[in-house]
């Protein structure tokens, strides 16, 4: 099914860009 797989690339372009926002802000 596809719908799994789009869920979970849903989440991750959520994810991702937080978790790099957040490793930015701690490291600067």
């Amino acid at each position: 099914c596809l719908g799994a797989a789009e869920s979970i690339l849903r989440e991750v372009q959520v994810t991702l860009p937080l978790y790099q926002e957040s490793l930015t802000h701690g490291h600067g």
